[in-house]
């Protein structure tokens, strides 16, 4: 009996701290998270380009090849993911 009394004070303390410091947490990151008065501008065009069955580094091995405006402005200036498994069926 005296154990399950200790788990209820542990479990009714953790839930009057969780109830003290969740808005808390919530306010501190929503103030942190406005920008500071700049507004950042959407992008003109969003491309994607997703090749079935390429290793990812292929990208960098082949790198010599690619024009200076093309895929290694792509790679210099984009977002690329690195080892990044999709799991989808196979299809034929």
């Amino acid at each position: 009996m005296d154990r399950a009394l200790h788990l209820y004070t542990i479990r009714s303390n953790m839930n009057r701290l969780l109830k003290l410091f969740l808005p808390v947490i919530v306010l501190a990151s929503t103030v942190c998270a406005q920008p500071n008065g700049k507004t950042i501008a959407s992008p003109k065009l969003v491309v994607g380009i997703m090749v079935d069955q390429m290793r990812w580094d292929f990208l960098y091995r082949f790198h010599d090849r690619y024009g200076e405006d093309g895929l290694k402005r792509m790679l210099r200036e984009g977002f690329t993911c690195e080892n990044t498994f999709i799991p989808y069926a196979q299809t034929v």
